[in-house]
């Protein structure tokens, strides 16, 4: 083991794939090595690496950069008995950003980007809660064909900007099946929903749940051809709400009184609008 020194100061640490990487990222240097810690920058984590270890002797962590690693789920369930929690991984990606941790690696998090992961198929499990998570961003991540399930998606409700885009196979936004519907999923602080490049999304949710959207202000729908309808359940928004636009800088858009109702027209015009 290489020998390390304290650096109670030190605030940002960037480390490219070497044994000192894989020493630190797999618990063998305490958490006393780096008190102060807020911005974590990695590139080529060794394969296999599981973050837990580094981030739950990092309390301070505020930001984490990874890139190009190599896994096929972001968060994965580490078996250990009867007490089984919750551990971190990524995916191989250029850019993946975990930023504002500041308790808890899950329950606290509030900015989560994903961008460029190839091999991704899971987002996050169901039992995973995000509660603070104020930003959603996923682009570039061709294999996802879900992006969230029901649950998680009802505890997202500091939620104010979702942004997916260029992910080929997916199908849906929240996932679900009608027996774990008990009722719907309420958005209150989500302002902004962009929906961009994703060929086969046929609609935010195939299941037969409802959406209130309290606070939305701006939709941006663009290279969606097969979505037919907003979502298969109800979905109520406010007169915040006045138009599905297909860029950031458009001043039209399209309105016909309610989001299911503009996306059927959307599409009944596709060959014009995408």
């Amino acid at each position: 083991m290489y020998q390390l020194a304290t650096f109670p100061c030190l605030e940002e640490l960037e480390l490219d794939k070497n044994d000192i990487m894989k020493e630190i990222w797999h618990g063998q240097y305490p958490g006393d090595y780096f008190p102060t810690l807020k911005v974590l920058k990695l590139t080529q984590l060794p394969e296999q690496s599981v973050v837990h270890p580094f981030l739950l002797q990092s309390p301070n962590l505020e930001k984490l950069v990874v890139s190009k690693a190599s896994f096929h789920e972001l968060f994965q369930c580490q078996g250990l008995g009867d007490k089984e929690k919750p551990a971190l991984a990524f995916t191989e990606s250029s850019e993946l950003r975990l930023s504002e941790l500041l308790e808890s690696v899950f329950y606290n998090l509030k900015t989560l980007e994903v961008l460029q992961c190839s091999r991704l198929k899971n987002l996050v499990p169901s039992f995973v809660s995000l509660k603070n998570l104020t930003t959603l961003e996923v682009s570039a991540c061709p294999e996802l064909i879900n992006l969230i399930e029901y649950s998680t998606a009802k505890s997202m409700v500091q939620l104010t900007k979702m942004s997916i885009s260029e992910c080929q196979m997916l199908k849906e936004i929240v996932a679900c099946v009608d027996e774990e519907v008990k009722d719907g999923i309420v958005f209150i602080q989500l302002k902004c929903l962009l929906l961009r490049g994703l060929p086969r999304l046929a609609s935010f949710c195939s299941g037969n749940c409802g959406f209130e959207f309290a606070s939305l202000e701006e939709v941006i729908v663009m290279g969606c051809p097969n979505m037919r309808i907003f979502s298969q359940g109800e979905c109520s928004t406010t007169n915040k709400l006045q138009k599905v636009k297909l860029t950031v800088d458009e001043d039209e858009g399209f309105w016909e009184g309610n989001l299911n109702s503009t996306i059927k027209k959307m599409f009944a015009e596709k060959p014009f609008v995408w």
